[in-house]
């Protein structure tokens, strides 16, 4: 399934943060570390940072060639919008090719919040699994809302629990993903661009 395979990250989301944090249209190590905090890519040390804008520039800095590629990076930085010649700092251009690079896919993402709601670790979502983690968010009047989301979710093979692909099916019928990208619902064709399905 193509869509799954699509980052989880949309130029515009890589836009948005990029704009957040810039400072005179760059990211240096400290704001970069937020911008991608910001986007779901995890918490980053400065030495990851820097690490991840030197491979994202092409560079490296031990390489040889460093100042050179810096060098030709600052005489071209108004026309390729990527590097300021400064191994700490990456434009927007630089950034965004990373951050859609480094995304996860729907799927990883997926997998991730399945094993979230996996409150119990047996492979399926059970209402027990669902009412823990509504405990701890606070809502403890969830019931009705808990056994509802189950009996729409466990269409496979109606055990009271959603295993991964049920899981999946359910919530790309009601993600809200790009224009595009969004799944048809089973037996029903989609056209891309259409907003509704």
């Amino acid at each position: 399934m193509p869509i799954l395979s699509a980052p989880s990250i949309t130029p515009q989301q890589c836009r948005d943060a990029f704009n957040l944090f810039e400072k005179d249209g760059a990211l240096t190590t400290d704001n970069f570390k937020y911008a991608v905090l910001a986007l779901g890519l995890g918490e980053k040390s400065d030495e990851e940072c820097s690490v991840m804008i030197n491979e994202a520039i092409g560079g490296s800095s031990s390489n040889t060639n460093d100042k050179k590629n810096k060098k030709n990076n600052k005489n071209n930085k108004k026309d390729d919008g990527d590097a300021d010649g400064v191994s700490n700092s990456i434009h927007y251009n630089a950034f965004e090719k990373m951050c859609l690079e480094k995304a996860p896919s729907w799927e990883q993402d997926l997998e991730n919040v399945f094993t979230l709601l996996n409150v119990s670790g047996s492979g399926k979502i059970s209402q027990a699994d669902l009412k823990e983690m509504a405990r701890k968010i606070g809502e403890n009047d969830a019931d009705p809302i808990i056994n509802q989301m189950i009996v729409e979710a466990d269409v496979n093979d109606k055990d009271g629990e959603v295993n991964f692909d049920e899981f999946k099916k359910i919530t790309l019928l009601s993600a809200e993903l790009p224009k595009g990208r969004q799944p048809s619902r089973p037996g029903q064709s989609r056209n891309v661009g259409d907003d509704e399905y």
